[in-house]
């Protein structure tokens, strides 16, 4: 999977003004735009473009925009 293709879908769907500072390992809560909303819609994003589902539970583990990527991959 390409990283940076995946942080730009995920600035997409929680709907970030400025992504360039965005990389594998920012911590996504730490963000001024996270919410359960954009969990949500992270999680909604990650279904439709790479055709995983993943669950609450795994968004509440995750820290990093990488962990959520693997998640995508289905390697958690």
């Amino acid at each position: 999977m390409d990283i940076q293709n995946f942080i730009a879908n995920f600035a997409k769907a929680v709907e970030l003004d400025d992504s360039e500072e965005l990389e594998s390992g920012t911590e996504f809560r730490e963000l001024d735009d996270w919410s359960s909303l954009a969990g949500l819609a992270v999680m909604e994003m990650i279904e439709k473009e790479y055709g995983v589902k993943i669950s609450e539970f795994q968004i509440r583990r995750a820290q990093t925009i990488g962990e959520l990527a693997e998640l995508a991959e289905g390697k958690k």
